[in-house]
Formats: structure tokens, C-alpha cells, sequence
């Protein structure tokens, strides 16, 4: 019943997350260098927020309030 790319274990009788990470866990010793930097929109959005929690800071920890808003 075991998928041939997966060691077996409980989880294939029971959800247990934990059994099915702890049997097909694979170490990786690498470093980082096959990730991909941020693409021109990821950091035009983050400069858009560090602009905001620059702005939250100066106010203490709070952006804004709406007091008649739930």
C-alpha cells in the first residue's frame, strides 16, 4: 500500500504527520546557493512595507486605529 517513493510506517493506517516526516525525512548538508534571489516585484512590494513598519515604529508600535471598526 506504501507510494514506492515514501518509507512506510503508521501513517498509512492513521494521520500521524509526525510518523510520515520522522520515516522520509531527508538531511540536506548543501548550502544555499540553488536558491533564486527576489524578483524586481517581490522587492518593490517589501520596500512598500518597511516604508509601513518604519511608519509603525515611529508611532509606537501602531500603524493606525480604527475606533469604530471591529
Amino acid at each position: 500500500m506504501c507510494n514506492k517513493n515514501f518509507n512506510g510506517g503508521r501513517w498509512e493506517s492513521v494521520i500521524d504527520t509526525r510518523d510520515f516526516v520522522f520515516n522520509n525525512i531527508t538531511i540536506y548538508n548543501g548550502n544555499a546557493t540553488f536558491l533564486a534571489g527576489p524578483t524586481e516585484k517581490t522587492t518593490k512590494i517589501w520596500n512598500h512595507a518597511l516604508e509601513f513598519l518604519k511608519k509603525e515604529r515611529e508611532n509606537g508600535g501602531i500603524y493606525d486605529i480604527d475606533e469604530n471598526t471591529v
